[in-house]
């Protein structure tokens, strides 16, 4: 426990499950029922009943891959009540000069404390279209694990893995092929890899799970010929077939 607004754990998924049209899901209170729900086709929606807050099921924490939660209810006050307004600077900064942005961001991460550090990686969006990014995050974990050696790399842990779910995220935002947004999704959420085949074959049977997959991903963000396309699929496949984390595939 780092204070009482952010904590270190184990976040360790169980299932996933696709509900369909009628189906209903029972939600309990507090840490009984930790999940997230994504919906797979647009336009879609979700029907929620749900009890008035219940103080024994508070706070409502966000939980971050593989070992962080943290209250994202706290007064900005009990924290750094300027800490929006900098990341909104910084993400101004970032769209104007990318260099100007980072120095920036540099500037408010040397002078603040652990859990201001954490909530500005997680809710500053840097660009990566310069290709520094990681370059430039790269530079800020070194220096904030010296800083918090016994924390930070926890903590990096989570904002690595929070990076990668924005990332895919916007591919999926990408496209419109319903049969890639499913398996962009599955990419996304589901850490186990026999997990991840299991759902495509359930989704499609009559599919190959491991060349569906393939398939799909190499064109995602392509504009190559389809040749090319074709080369890469089977990249990708070869990759699944060794054994590959699945995730890793994005």
């Amino acid at each position: 426990c780092i204070n009482d607004r952010l904590e270190l754990g184990e976040v360790n998924w169980l299932n996933t499950k696709i509900l369909r049209r009628g189906d209903v899901q029972k939600i309990c209170g507090g840490q009984e029922f930790i999940h997230s729900v994504t919906h797979l086709q647009k336009p879609s929606m979700t029907l929620l009943v749900r009890s008035v807050n219940t103080p024994q099921h508070l706070p409502q924490w966000s939980y971050y891959s593989p070992c962080v939660r943290m209250n994202p209810f706290v007064a900005p006050q009990r924290i750094d009540y300027t800490l929006t307004k900098k990341i909104r600077a910084v993400d101004v900064a970032w769209e104007c000069d990318l260099d100007f942005g980072d120095e920036l961001a540099n500037q408010v991460l040397e002078r603040c404390d652990l859990e201001t550090a954490f909530r500005f990686m997680i809710l500053a969006d840097r660009p990566t279209c310069d290709g520094q990014a990681q370059k430039w995050k790269d530079a800020v974990h070194h220096r904030l694990m010296s800083r918090w050696p016994k924390f930070w790399p926890s903590l990096k842990k989570a904002v690595d893995e929070n990076d990668r779910v924005l990332e895919v995220g916007r591919k999926r935002k990408t496209v419109s092929d319903p049969h890639q947004r499913f398996i962009l999704e599955v990419l996304l959420t589901v850490p186990d890899r026999d997990a991840i085949l299991d759902l495509v074959s359930a989704e499609f049977p009559n599919e190959d799970p491991r060349e569906f997959i393939a398939s799909k991903i190499a064109s995602v963000d392509s504009d190559e010929c389809p040749k090319k396309i074709e080369e890469r699929s089977k990249r990708i496949l070869a990759s699944i077939d060794s054994g590959q984390n699945l995730k890793e595939l994005l």
